[in-house]
């Protein structure tokens, strides 16, 4: 049996594909169901990789000042303790204590740490940024008050 597309000439051939053609037209939206999972550019009309995002976080709204900041507060530390050292559990309490000791020197108008010459908002977002870690990963560090008078609230 012959395949009969081979025999065909142009004019015929195009006759076959309009349905294939303009069945793929008909299914393009349904391929778009949320923002981010598959993009068409307008000038090329190509459709680029699928990428189902859309309920993430997006870090690059965070100011890349912020994040250099607390990197540099992160760096200072690793080389003081030992890089990950906080991951070893670090109450909550000491956290927020850093935290809000840093605070308070910017609220005074002191921008700068006097032992590390780094900033004071670095470290500070470094204090919170270890408390957020402890708070996710390592709950027996709590120490904040519970109310009562149980030793968790020494």
């Amino acid at each position: 049996m012959e395949n009969k597309l081979n025999c065909l000439n142009t004019e015929e051939s195009l006759k076959v594909l309009a349905p294939v053609s303009e069945l793929l037209e008909q299914l393009k939206p349904s391929f778009i169901q949320k923002p981010n999972e598959l993009v068409v550019t307008e000038s090329t009309k190509s459709v680029t990789g699928l990428k189902f995002d859309g309920s993430k976080p997006k870090i690059s709204l965070i100011p890349a000042e912020a994040i250099n900041e607390m990197a540099i507060a992160f760096t200072y530390g690793a080389s003081k303790y030992a890089a990950d050292n906080f991951k070893n559990g670090v109450a909550y309490r000491r956290l927020l204590d850093a935290a809000l000791r840093h605070i308070l020197a910017i609220s005074n108008n002191e921008d700068l740490d006097s032992e590390s010459g780094n900033t004071h908002i670095g470290h500070a977002l470094a204090s919170l940024a270890m408390l957020a870690y402890m708070m996710k990963n390592r709950p027996e560090f709590d120490d904040r008050y519970k109310g009562g008078g149980g030793p968790q609230n020494k």
